[in-house]
């Protein structure tokens, strides 16, 4: 019996988000997880647990409160966008001054 060591080209399992800091970059898939939760009242425990019980590899508790840190900011942006936006399409000019102050 012969023992042959076989290495394969280096091969990420997902994509990964651009970002401008020097660290390492997130999956999306973190991100995509940040954006389903916002929408559901379970938070990032009961989603760790969740994947845990399936024996699925949970993202640790900080790399999830910096990615959702990230993703809500940007929802909130979006948000207050598109608010503003069916403000001037209502013509209420008074609307549009109390949302964005």
């Amino acid at each position: 019996m012969r023992c042959v060591s076989f290495t394969s080209k280096r091969h990420n399992l997902f994509t990964e988000e651009e970002t401008s800091a020097p660290d390492r970059k997130p999956a999306s898939l973190n991100y995509s997880l940040q954006v389903g939760l916002s929408h559901t009242p379970l938070g990032n425990d009961g989603m760790r647990k969740i994947l845990l019980s399936t024996n699925t590899p949970a993202p640790s508790r900080k790399s999830q409160q910096k990615t959702s840190n990230k993703v809500l900011s940007k929802i909130e942006i979006l948000n207050l966008a598109d608010m503003g936006r069916r403000c001037r399409q209502l013509g209420n000019p008074i609307l549009t001054v109390i949302i964005f102050s």
